[in-house]
C-alpha cells in the first residue's frame, strides 16, 4: 500500500468517525437541553411547596378573610338589667346571624387580608407532586443518555484519533458524577446518603417539621434541597461546557475550521 492509498483511507475513517461524532454530539446536545428543563422545574417545584405558594383545596379561588374591627363594650345599666333573659337572647342571636352572612362582605373600617394560598389558587399540591415525579424520571433517564452519549464519544475519539482528548475525558467524569448525584440513594440504600431526586412524601415531611429543627438540622435541609441542587446544576454545565471546548479544538486540529 503506497502512502497516498494509506493517506486515503486514514481520511475516509476521519470522515467515518467525524459522522458518528456527529450523531452522538446531537443527542448529547438534545439531552443536554431535557436535562436543563427538568433541573429547573424540580427547583420550581421545591420553592412553591416551601414558599407555601400552591392554593388549598378547599379553599375558592380568591377567597378572603375579614378581619373584623374590634368594638368597644359598653357598659350594662341598670334598665338593660331589668330586661328579660329571652330578650337579650334574642337580640345575641340576631347580631350572629348578621355577623355570620356579612363575613364575606367588609364594611367600613374593616380589613380585609388574603389568606395564605391566595397567591396561586390555580396550582393545587396534587399538580405539584404529580409534576415532581415526572421530572425525577426524566433527570435520571436523560441523565443516563446523556453520560453515554459523552462515553461513546470518547470512545470514537480514542479509536479515530480526532484529538482533544483532553477535554472530552474531563467531560466524561463531569457528567459521571452528575449522574451519580441525581440517583435517590435515599430510595436505594435506605440511610445516610441523599441524591438529588426524591420522593414528594420526603419534601412534604422535611417542610412540616422544618420549625422543630434545630440550627444544624435546617442547615442539613438547605444543603439537601438548595445545595445539592447547584452543585448537580454545575456538574452538568461544567461537563457540557468542556464537550463544546473537545468540539472546537477537534474541528481547528482537523482543519474544518
Amino acid at each position: 500500500m503506497t502512502n497516498e492509498q494509506a493517506r486515503q483511507r486514514d481520511m475516509v475513517d476521519t470522515t467515518d468517525c467525524l459522522e458518528a461524532v456527529g450523531v452522538f454530539k446531537a443527542w448529547k446536545n438534545f439531552f443536554f437541553v431535557v436535562l436543563l428543563i427538568a433541573m429547573l422545574v424540580l427547583g420550581l417545584c421545591f420553592w412553591v411547596l416551601d414558599l407555601g405558594l400552591i392554593g388549598d383545596e378547599q379553599q375558592e379561588p380568591g377567597e378572603m378573610v375579614v378581619t373584623p374591627e374590634p368594638q368597644q363594650v359598653e357598659p350594662v345599666t341598670s334598665a338593660a338589667q331589668d330586661e328579660p333573659v329571652d330578650h337579650v337572647k334574642e337580640q345575641v342571636d340576631q347580631a350572629a346571624a348578621q355577623a355570620a352572612g356579612d363575613v364575606n362582605e367588609p364594611q367600613a373600617g374593616q380589613e380585609v387580608v388574603p389568606t395564605k394560598f391566595s397567591r396561586l389558587p390555580v396550582v393545587q399540591q396534587v399538580h405539584v407532586m404529580w409534576t415532581l415525579r415526572a421530572t425525577n424520571a426524566i433527570i435520571i433517564f436523560a441523565a443516563v443518555m446523556y453520560c453515554f452519549s459523552i462515553l461513546f464519544t470518547l470512545k470514537i475519539s480514542l479509536v479515530g484519533r480526532l484529538g482533544g482528548i483532553n477535554h472530552i475525558s474531563r467531560a466524561f467524569f463531569w457528567s459521571l458524577i452528575f449522574f451519580v448525584l441525581v440517583i435517590p440513594w435515599q430510595v436505594a440504600l435506605g440511610w445516610g446518603l441523599c441524591g438529588l431526586t426524591y420522593e414528594p412524601s420526603e419534601l412534604l415531611r422535611r417542610i412540616g417539621e422544618y420549625d422543630s429543627y434545630s440550627i444544624f438540622v435546617k442547615a442539613l435541609y438547605w444543603l439537601r434541597f438548595v445545595g445539592m441542587w447547584v452543585i448537580s446544576f454545575l456538574c452538568l454545565l461544567f461537563a457540557q461546557g468542556r464537550t463544546c471546548r473537545w468540539s472546537k479544538g477537534t474541528l481547528k486540529r482537523l482543519e474544518v475550521i
